[in-house]
C-alpha cells in the first residue's frame, strides 16, 4: 500500500514538473516573440490562439513549415542558439566584406556602401540591413565607425521602427556616451554599458523626467522605478 502511494506521488510530482517546464517554454517563446514585435497577448505561460498565430507568422517570415506550435527548433531560433539566428560574422550581399550580425533575422541581407576587402570591415562605413518580419520588409541602417567587423567608435544607428541612437559604440553595442530617441518622442541621454543605460543619465517622457544613476538599464529613485532595454524582473522591482 505504502509503495503504491509513493509510486503515485512520484508520478504526480513528475507530471507537475513536466507541466511547469512546458509553461516555462511557452513563457519564453511568448517573451521572445513579443520582444520582436509579434502579438502574443499576455506573457503568461499559457499557449492560446494569439500565441499560436504569432508562432505561425514567425514561421511564415522564416519560410518554415507553418505549425503554430512550440518546438525545440523554435525555441533554439528564438533564443539565438540555432545556426540561423546565432550571432555571427556575415558576408555582405554586394561584396566580400564581412560584418558582425548580433541578431540574424528572416531573409536578411546586409549591404555596404563601399566594400574593398574580404575581411571584417575596419574604419568608417555605411551599412544597411534588410529583413522580413511580421509579414513585411524591415530596414535599419548604421553610419559610423567599425572595428573588426563590429560597430565601435562614434556612429548613428537608425532602427526599423523609427528609433534612433547616436553616440559611442563598443563591440557592436551602445557603450560610452550617447542618446537614444524613441519614435514616440521619449529620449534617454547619458552613459551606456553593453547596450543598456548605465551610469549617469536622463530619461524624458511626456511630462516626466528621471535624472540620476542607472544600473544595467534600471533606475530607482524615491518612488520612481524605470527600466529600459531590460525587464522589471531583471531589475528586481516588485
Amino acid at each position: 500500500m505504502i509503495r503504491s502511494l509513493i509510486l503515485v506521488l512520484g508520478l504526480l510530482l513528475a507530471a507537475a514538473a513536466t507541466a511547469a517546464a512546458a509553461a516555462d517554454d511557452v513563457r519564453e517563446v511568448q517573451l521572445r516573440l513579443a520582444q520582436a514585435g509579434y502579438a502574443v497577448g499576455k506573457v503568461d505561460g499559457k499557449s492560446g490562439k494569439m500565441t499560436a498565430a504569432a508562432i505561425s507568422q514567425y514561421e511564415t517570415d522564416w519560410q518554415l513549415p507553418v505549425t503554430g506550435k512550440i518546438s525545440a527548433d523554435l525555441i533554439a531560433r528564438l533564443t539565438r542558439q540555432h545556426a540561423a539566428t546565432r550571432p555571427q560574422m556575415q558576408k555582405v550581399a554586394n561584396g566580400a566584406c564581412q560584418v558582425w550580425n548580433a541578431y540574424p533575422r528572416a531573409r536578411e541581407t546586409i549591404t555596404l556602401k563601399t566594400c574593398n576587402s574580404s575581411e571584417p570591415i575596419d574604419g568608417p562605413a555605411e551599412v544597411v540591413w534588410r529583413w522580413f518580419e511580421r509579414g513585411d520588409w524591415q530596414v535599419a541602417s548604421y553610419k559610423g565607425d567599425y572595428r573588426s567587423g563590429k560597430m565601435s567608435g562614434l556612429g548613428v544607428l537608425n532602427y526599423q521602427d523609427g528609433h534612433r541612437y547616436e553616440g559611442e559604440f563598443s563591440d557592436g553595442q551602445p557603450h560610452g556616451n550617447g542618446a537614444f530617441e524613441w519614435a514616440r518622442g521619449n529620449v534617454y541621454v547619458g552613459e551606456w554599458q553593453d547596450g543598456k543605460p548605465h551610469g549617469q543619465g536622463v530619461y524624458e517622457r511626456i511630462s516626466q523626467r528621471f535624472t540620476g544613476t542607472w544600473k544595467q538599464g534600471c533606475f530607482s529613485k524615491g518612488k520612481s522605478r524605470i527600466w529600459l532595454f531590460t525587464s522589471k524582473k531583471a531589475c528586481g522591482f516588485k
